[in-house]
């Protein structure tokens, strides 16, 4: 007699983060994303080729006079999201220009370590005045032989060739941004989703479906509070509507570290549609 043949059914597992109820904090207004950051295009025929400056545009934009968002607080007002790509804009012309005065509104620079591969990236401290440190000014970025000073090194990044798998990102032991390494990890095979932990908390980066049914190239962070909630402390949306660099951001600085946050976003931008696999055990 011949042995019964049975079919065993493979089910897709979605990260706990992903499945616990929405809490909104009763923000229907979103104020709670009280920072605005411009994350311009970093592919290797972007302009600027080797480094891309990211930009806190917050107090160019205030929220008293303008509203981020559009009317429903769905997307991102349009002229806002025009008026932020042409100052990033601005800013790659100035730092490329030798005799540009320093740009208040850059926090730090993303520079490949070689100017074809985006998979390996470092964030910089930019060389201006930061007035919260004594009128200090940070040291150059490169010495003359073309390496990093070491103390102006705020993370390394380091993603698959290939954008597939996890994404690595290291920061200097005296870090501000984190105390420890944070791996990024794509969580499901159907959907542009990726997690990581940081000091035992977990956060995801999903497509925010509810809001955006069709996508929209509109990404929204999320953070997991123990196993009861989750709430939204971050949203990117680009300008061209696909899942890529290019866009605005916007953050709850209170409850996520602005490079993580950028960082961490620019790990699930990386992941190409036909890379999304997940790899390995990741417990959410």
């Amino acid at each position: 007699m011949a042995p019964t043949k049975t079919t065993t059914k493979t089910t897709t597992k979605i990260s706990p983060i992903l499945s616990l109820p929405l809490d909104t904090r009763n923000d229907e207004t979103l104020v709670r994303f009280n920072q605005l950051l411009y994350l311009p295009e970093t592919g290797i025929w972007a302009p600027g080729k080797k480094s891309t400056p990211v930009l806190d545009l917050t107090a160019r934009f205030d929220r008293t006079k303008t509203n981020w968002f559009t009317d429903d607080y769905v997307g991102f007002n349009e002229e806002i999201m025009k008026l932020a790509k042409k100052a990033a804009a601005n800013a790659s012309n100035e730092a490329s220009s030798s005799s540009s005065s320093p740009n208040p509104s850059l926090i730090f620079n993303l520079s490949r370590a070689h100017w074809y591969n985006d998979s390996k990236l470092i964030a910089t401290k930019p060389g201006h005045v930061d007035g919260d440190t004594n009128n200090e000014v940070d040291g150059p970025l490169d010495d003359a032989d073309g390496t990093y000073h070491r103390s102006s090194v705020l993370a390394e990044y380091s993603s698959p060739l290939l954008a597939y798998g996890a994404t690595d990102i290291s920061f200097p032991a005296d870090s501000l941004h984190s105390s420890h390494a944070i791996k990024v990890r794509p969580l499901n095979a159907t959907r542009r989703s990726q997690s990581f932990v940081q000091d035992s908390v977990t956060y995801a980066w999903d497509v925010n479906k509810i809001l955006f049914p069709g996508g929209g190239g509109v990404l929204s962070l999320y953070k997991g509070v123990g196993s009861v909630k989750k709430i939204e402390i971050g949203r990117y949306q680009s300008d061209n509507g696909k899942f890529t660099p290019g866009g605005v951001l916007v953050i709850d600085a209170e409850e996520v570290d602005v490079l993580v946050a950028v960082l961490t976003l620019l790990a699930v931008l990386a992941q190409r549609d036909s890379f999304c696999f997940p790899t390995g055990t990741h417990v959410a």
